[in-house]
């Protein structure tokens, strides 16, 4: 597979696939979705707006992401999603679905439902969230959560605690939670 990106042009075969046979599928196993998955381990299509990721145990599935950015304006159109999270602390499950989002300059508001199960060494995670919005370094989430859990990065009782996760501190309430993005 030839992939150019302005002058430079490199080749690239993804080592599990040579000698397969890529059973094709216009939805979700098309030619962008392997393209992707070559360059970028992700298999996505941004023409359908399918996205698809599996790997050490995990399962992530998007249909209808689809964004629209320009300069100044951007949005996200409706869409759904389910994850599976697997690793050696547990399990987390989410599904949700995105009414949609906008975004003009540092602004974004988003709205729609997801919710999430997980048991890991660290406790539990359970809730659902609403809407999100942010100004600039500042974003905001209006759910309803009983998370619990300590963690080496924070603590979460009934879905109320204080987290600091990469560098950017976290206050969560029933759920709901107040956070710093940039740090």
């Amino acid at each position: 597979m030839i992939i150019s990106r302005g002058s430079l042009v490199s080749v690239h075969f993804s080592p599990p696939m040579v000698g397969k046979h890529w059973e094709y599928d216009l939805v979700i196993k098309n030619c962008e979705h392997f393209a992707n998955w070559c360059r970028y381990g992700v298999k996505s299509s941004a023409q359908l707006g399918t996205n698809i990721n599996q790997n050490d145990g995990n399962a992530y599935l998007s249909i209808g992401t689809v964004s629209i950015d320009g300069k100044f304006v951007g949005a996200r159109l409706p869409n759904a999603h389910v994850c599976v999270n697997k690793d050696e602390n547990g399990i987390t499950a989410s599904a949700g679905v995105e009414i949609g989002a906008i975004r003009s300059g540092p602004v974004e508001v988003s709205a729609g439902a997801q919710s999430k199960v997980g048991v890991n060494n660290d406790g539990f995670q359970m809730g659902v969230n609403f809407a999100n919005a942010s100004v600039g370094p500042v974003g905001v989430g209006l759910g309803l959560g009983i998370d619990t859990s300590v963690t080496d990065h924070g603590f979460n009782f009934l879905g109320t605690g204080f987290e600091v996760e990469n560098g950017r501190p976290r206050i969560n309430v029933l759920g709901s939670k107040a956070e710093c993005l940039i740090m």
